[in-house]
């Protein structure tokens, strides 16, 4: 097992997480986790307790997706956790992570204003050189003076 991984994010910067079993990173502070099949991260977690929270899910990552490595990355600050997790997920899709809110989010919003361009284009267009037309467009006043 690598002495650490480097996993980066979509922002560019890269993360080092340290396997679970190195004595430098047995802690029982908050931080992410990944599990990893070989190179490939199979879960990006978080928790507020590493020596508990990383095992959560490892039965489930280890039988269904044959993930053969647990690293950790000790981190205090929720927001921090939270940011990190969100600039790696933008950038990775692991199998036992859904996929980001805000991602879903942008695929819906997509999916609507393609159907709303879909129903615009199938509408006539309005004839706005028909007689009947120009004569509602012009106020009565000015349609005098014509």
């Amino acid at each position: 097992m690598p002495s650490h991984i480097d996993v980066r994010g979509a922002s560019g910067a890269f993360y080092r997480f340290r396997p679970a079993d190195d004595p430098r990173a047995r802690s029982t502070m908050s931080g992410n986790y990944v599990y990893v099949r070989g190179e490939e991260l199979v879960f990006l977690g978080e928790t507020d307790n590493l020596m508990i929270g990383a095992a959560d899910r490892w039965q489930e990552a280890a039988s269904a997706y044959g993930a053969d490595g647990i690293y950790i990355r000790p981190i205090v600050a929720r927001a921090t956790r939270s940011d990190e997790q969100r600039d790696i997920l933008r950038a990775q899709t692991p199998p036992m992570n859904e996929p980001l809110a805000e991602e879903a989010e942008t695929e819906a919003e997509t999916a609507a204003l393609e159907t709303e361009a879909a129903s615009v284009d199938d509408e006539p267009e309005p004839d706005l050189c028909a007689e009947t037309d120009f004569d509602l467009a012009i106020p009565e006043p000015i349609r005098q003076l014509i």
